[in-house]
């Protein structure tokens, strides 16, 4: 059986037979195959053979962490070296929130400068990604997707555990205008307790203030209610009967069913429907070949399946027969 679930928050910036390649050689590689793998050493031909200034920015961050797990100096330097031209802007901006791609680009950059320690670490630049993913994240700890929560937290953690910063004893006062100082003391037996407050005044002015010696991440979180969301509409459906009107007593018939998706998205997540025969019919088998549909335990209903929908409408007819 071969079952296939598209969930586009999943598949995060790879949307082509490239970027698929490239982030296949990437997990090949933290498997740690043998260098003599054909499949491995087919897709890093496939990927030497490409010309950088013709790739997307997602593909040459992919590329640049692929050539730092293969220890391919020249190939990752030249992919870094134009990696921090195109996003020096982006790195030097801290205000902004970026979408999920640019996130999860940022996370594979870091990535190719901190996942091998033969390699000279330029802790300047790999400093500025920290700090810049360190502002997207979210008051859960999270990022915008799964896919881009994932890479970021293993870059973050690479980096940690390979530029350690001894936590002594640092204290970090919080302070308000009027509300009462807010003091947590970190060190070594609590440093990775998670330490939060209130506070007591919203909206306010705070400052704050560290002292000691160590690195400790301070976050703030506002909550807030705001109205729910309208529902939007983003699958269109239409279903008929050929033909339309009875003309007396029918033994067979088609269904004709059109879906579309109309949300933002090029393409839909995984879609499912399900069409309920009517009273006394079955689908017939060649048409259920013909769409290539799954039928359930029992006959009288139908699922349909569609790993995703795009923005075109897509016709599916349906034939069915009475009993």
């Amino acid at each position: 059986m071969f079952i296939f679930v598209c969930l586009c928050d999943l598949q995060g910036g790879v949307d082509d037979t490239l970027s698929l390649t490239a982030y296949i050689t990437a997990a090949l590689l933290e498997l740690q195959l043998e260098k003599n793998d054909t499949m491995l050493n087919n897709a890093l031909r496939c990927l030497k053979n490409v010309t950088f200034d013709e790739t997307s920015l997602y593909v040459k961050a992919l590329m640049a962490y692929v050539f730092t797990l293969t220890e391919d100096v020249e190939l990752r330097q030249e992919l870094l070296d134009k990696l921090e031209k195109e996003t020096e802007r982006l790195t030097s901006d801290f205000s902004s929130k970026e979408s999920s791609s640019m996130i999860e680009i940022v996370a594979y950059i870091l990535l190719a400068h901190v996942s091998k320690t033969d390699f000279a670490i330029n802790e300047s630049a790999a400093s500025k990604l920290v700090h810049w993913l360190s502002k997207q994240r979210n008051a859960l700890g999270g990022f915008a997707s799964t896919q881009d929560t994932v890479v970021s937290l293993q870059a973050l953690a690479q980096y940690a555990a390979l530029i350690p910063r001894e936590v002594r004893d640092v204290k970090v006062t919080v302070k308000g205008k009027e509300a009462s100082p807010l003091e947590f003391h970190v060190h070594q037996n609590n440093k990775l307790v998670l330490h939060q407050a209130s506070l007591l005044e919203v909206p306010g002015m705070y400052t704050v203030q560290a002292t000691g010696s160590g690195c400790v991440y301070i976050q703030s979180t506002l909550y807030y209610n705001i109205p729910p969301p309208k529902t939007e509409v983003v699958f269109l459906l239409d279903v008929g009967t050929v033909t339309r009107e009875c003309d007396g007593v029918r033994k067979q018939f088609d269904i004709h069913l059109s879906v579309s998706y109309t949300g933002d998205r090029v393409t839909s997540n995984m879609a499912l429907v399900e069409v309920d025969m009517l009273s006394g019919f079955i689908p017939t088998k060649k048409s259920v070949k013909e769409v290539r549909l799954f039928p359930l335990a029992f006959p009288k209903a139908m699922k349909m399946y569609f790993p995703d929908v795009f923005q075109p409408e897509i016709p599916k007819p349906l034939r069915t027969a009475g009993v």
